[in-house]
């Protein structure tokens, strides 16, 4: 990570050290994906989601989260519930890491 995810990364810890609620916003392309993966696999390897996390995003954005998600934290899971069959993979949500979904599905 860059000096400037790390500052993002840990402005998340932060937050949510001390329960605390915000935004990690920055000009397109600096890199909020990955640091908003290390935060999530941060909170993964101290065992303290309980739950997958929730990511809504842009239709078009759906593929890259996948694919940054597997370049830079492969050991988390990730279920897209985006398609027709979405509904088909509900049960599955608790056995992932995250669920990535789009604005107009949710």
């Amino acid at each position: 990570m860059r000096d400037y995810q790390r500052a993002g990364l840990e402005w998340m810890q932060f937050l949510r050290e001390f329960d605390l609620a915000g935004v990690l916003a920055d000009d397109m392309g600096l890199g909020k994906t990955v640091q908003t993966l290390a935060h999530i696999l941060t909170e993964k390897e101290a065992g303290r989601p309980d739950r997958p996390v929730l990511i809504v995003v842009p239709t078009t954005l759906v593929h890259n989260w996948a694919a940054e998600m597997r370049r830079f934290a492969p050991s988390l899971s990730l279920l897209d519930l985006q398609r027709p069959s979405r509904h088909e993979r509900f049960a599955e949500i608790p056995e992932h890491d995250l669920v990535v979904t789009t604005y107009p599905l949710l």
